[in-house]
């Protein structure tokens, strides 16, 4: 798993107001977030929104135990 460095759960988007929790029956984290988007703020205001709640992902950590992923 360490050489899968490319699966950060977070590529630098506006992800933000984060929750996990742990799915007991599959023995797993679940991470969801909210995630802001980029369309310029008059076209916010034209559809109402701005953003919304990401899909919900496995978190795991790495085998060196110093990354998400």
């Amino acid at each position: 798993m360490e050489g899968d460095v490319d699966l950060r759960y977070d590529y630098g988007s506006k992800f933000y107001a984060s929750e996990s929790f742990f799915d007991g029956g599959k023995k797993r984290r679940v991470l969801r977030a909210w995630v802001e988007e980029a369309n310029g703020r008059a076209d916010d205001v034209d559809k109402g929104w701005s953003g919304l709640q990401s899909f919900p992902r496995e978190v795991l950590l790495s085998s060196s135990g110093n990354q998400l992923m």
